[in-house]
């Protein structure tokens, strides 16, 4: 078994994980049709995802970090997950995550998978005195620096950008789908089905992560 990549990304929401993080964690509190309507409102065109987020993250005010805690440890993982994991790692592909999740969550899926993740790249939800505040810290601030931040990590390991791999759901990760050397469209939304299909970017349906390993390793 062989491949000629060296680093692998990832976008988190219906890609390593079966849901929407931020959507999870505003159900708990009561407020998800709240944060569903911004989240909506971004992908209609009428907001930035900069604005959406900050709009969202206002009703996560008063949800307690261990309720997040709580979340992260029983978010549901993507079937296959594991295993492609695994079959990436032993090919010594470094692996990342680039998501505009949270750090807190992202960093406890990113235990709940083997810590395989050099890179977690993603935005912080404020905590003051354990309980979130409204706010949100940025690094990954609109979805068209997913493709910039990728570039980034491929000089910081010394990898050609033909060497890299990303795997996304929706056109948000268009960008970096059409930056990486092989795109995934995996599990995607049909917007992103009908621009794959047209870009040569690869399309794996089946929402099973073991259905990428034969597009990486021959």
């Amino acid at each position: 078994m062989t491949t000629k990549y060296k680093l692998a990304v990832f976008d988190v929401n219906i890609v390593l994980i079966k849901s929407h993080s931020i959507t999870d964690l505003a159900d708990i509190i009561g407020t998800k049709p709240q944060v569903e309507r911004y989240i909506q409102g971004h992908t209609s065109g009428l907001l930035s995802m900069s604005q959406a987020l900050e709009e969202a993250c206002k009703h996560l005010k008063g949800l307690k970090r261990s309720q997040a805690i709580e979340h992260a440890r029983n978010m549901e993982i993507m079937d296959g997950a594991q295993e492609m994991v695994k079959a990436l790692r032993k090919e010594n592909i470094t692996l990342g995550i680039i998501t505009t999740g949270f750090t807190l969550t992202m960093n406890i899926l990113n235990q709940r998978l083997g810590h395989a993740f050099k890179y977690v790249i993603c935005n912080d939800l404020v905590f003051k005195d354990n309980v979130a505040t409204g706010e949100i810290r940025f690094s990954v601030r609109e979805n068209e620096m997913k493709a910039e931040i990728l570039r980034d990590l491929a000089k910081k390991e010394g990898v050609d950008m033909s060497q890299t791999i990303a795997v996304g759901d929706s056109m948000g990760d268009q960008n970096m789908l059409d930056a990486a050397g092989l795109g995934i469209a995996f599990n995607p939304n049909e917007a992103l089905i009908n621009y794959a299909s047209k870009h040569g970017i690869a399309l794996v349906k089946k929402p099973d992560l073991r259905g990428i390993i034969p597009l990486i390793v021959s």
